[in-house]
């Protein structure tokens, strides 16, 4: 536990913070001196179960104006009982950081009528329910898991909203009407969700607007020109083409972060924001640092201020992609060619298997045997008469063929095809013609 009486002007004001402790099973906070100025309650890095603080909050004196249990690993739900002790106070800042949440009830909110400040960031909030009260000022809903947006102008036109972090979440769509009623708000932090467009007069009174690390692609013309009071928007790591949606009036000062765009997008298109940059440098946050070229290649990282960019430097040449694509065909092209030739006789025979079993569907007639016949032009007659079964055939093989003299497919065909051989022997080929003539014979 620690105490310290601090001041503020002529008002004293006592802060206690009872943070590291582990296991406790009661919390109470007992009537002293000095609990009349306690304003500031810092709960951190606890262990402290939900009914705990629920009975804790009855003892606390209406002086508390913050009331801190960030970090606390059994916090898992601000229910109506977790508020009741804290709703007889005039709190004004309540955090709820890295704690466990899943959903938030903004009725259950709405019973701190003196609330201006709420930070739930790094919970696991993926819904809210009921409407945001009207009377918070600053809302933090950083890396948590929503979808879309709280309701923020369901059933009012009015809100004191000045300050929305919205980082880190998975919001993909933002409609015009969700934020009509927001007209105080400042700053609006939208980085690193999956939003695709912006509509137009979405924000009415932005000074600062922050849209890092989306998935924009384009932006309707006049999408921002109704935000005059603009100073920063945040654009960076997107995949937009901005020209038309940031030409604009000048008459007050706008500041533009475009770094890191894709560098498939910066070409000529704008040329118009490198030019607007050396121009009136005063506008643009760390420049000249943040500011370099991704395109073209000779100028890539190099500082926006020292670059020579012009309308031919800009221009995508059409040289490189057309011999590149060539190229690749011509090695394509190369490769299948190679595969084909190596493997001629496994396609020749492949074709060959295809065309027979074709004609075998078609053919009503059994065969017992098979016949594969090489000739050459001069025996295409004979041939002829084979297929119109006019005479015999007997396959003989002269001499032994070795496997690495035939192709694959013809070696295939002499293990599956019956034949005769011719005998090296002198005694056997008497009796070799022997069968032959009793093959002829059948």
């Amino acid at each position: 536990m620690s105490g310290a009486r601090m001041a503020q002007g002529k008002k004293s004001y006592k802060y206690s913070g009872f943070t590291n402790f582990n296991n406790i099973s009661e919390l109470f906070f007992k009537l002293s001196k000095w609990d009349y100025w306690l304003e500031v309650l810092d709960l951190r890095y606890n262990n402290v179960h939900e009914e705990v603080l629920q009975k804790s909050f009855h003892s606390l004196q209406n002086t508390v104006r913050l009331i801190d249990v960030s970090n606390n690993r059994y916090l898992w739900n601000l229910t109506d009982d977790f508020v009741r002790g804290l709703s007889r106070l005039k709190l004004k800042i309540l955090l709820i950081e890295h704690a466990h949440i899943r959903q938030l009830n903004f009725s259950v909110i709405s019973r701190l009528k003196s609330l201006r400040v709420l930070n739930v960031s790094h919970n696991n909030i993926s819904w809210t329910t009921a409407d945001v009260p009207w009377y918070l000022t600053n809302i933090s809903f950083l890396s948590n898991s929503l979808t879309e947006l709280p309701r923020f102008c369901v059933h009012t036109n009015y809100s004191q909203l000045r300050f929305l972090d919205l980082r880190t979440n998975a919001i993909g769509y933002i409609s015009n009407v969700s934020m009509k009623c927001l007209t105080d708000l400042e700053h609006i932090s939208l980085e690193n969700n999956f939003l695709l467009r912006i509509h137009s007069d979405t924000f009415s009174s932005l000074s600062n607007l922050h849209l890092h690390g989306n998935r924009i692609m384009s932006l309707a013309p006049g999408v921002f020109t109704n935000l005059t009071k603009l100073k920063t928007l945040n654009l960076s790591q997107n995949a937009i083409q901005v020209k038309q949606a940031l030409e604009k009036d000048e008459g007050y000062v706008v500041v533009v972060l475009l770094e890191n765009i894709e560098a498939r997008n910066m070409t000529s298109s704008l040329l118009w924001f490198a030019t607007w940059v050396k121009a009136d440098k005063s506008k643009f946050t760390n420049f000249p640092e943040s500011y370099r070229c991704g395109y073209p290649w000779n100028l890539q990282s190099t500082l926006l201020i020292d670059a020579n960019v012009s309308e031919e430097t800009c221009r995508i040449p059409r040289v490189f992609p057309i011999a590149y694509g060539l190229s690749t065909a011509t090695v394509v092209l190369i490769v299948v060619i190679s595969i084909a030739y190596k493997l001629r006789w496994r396609i020749r025979y492949y074709i060959h298997m295809l065309r027979y079993k074709k004609r075998k569907t078609a053919d009503e007639e059994r065969y017992i045997y098979d016949a594969f016949v090489v000739y050459c032009e001069a025996d295409s007659r004979w041939k002829r008469s084979l297929e119109q079964d006019e005479g015999y055939l007997v396959v003989v093989l002269l001499e032994e063929i070795h496997a690495r003299n035939m192709t694959s497919s013809l070696y295939a065909l002499l293990q599956t095809t019956t034949y005769i051989t011719w005998p090296v022997e002198e005694d056997d080929r008497q009796l070799f013609w022997m069968r032959l003539r009793r093959c002829l014979q059948r």
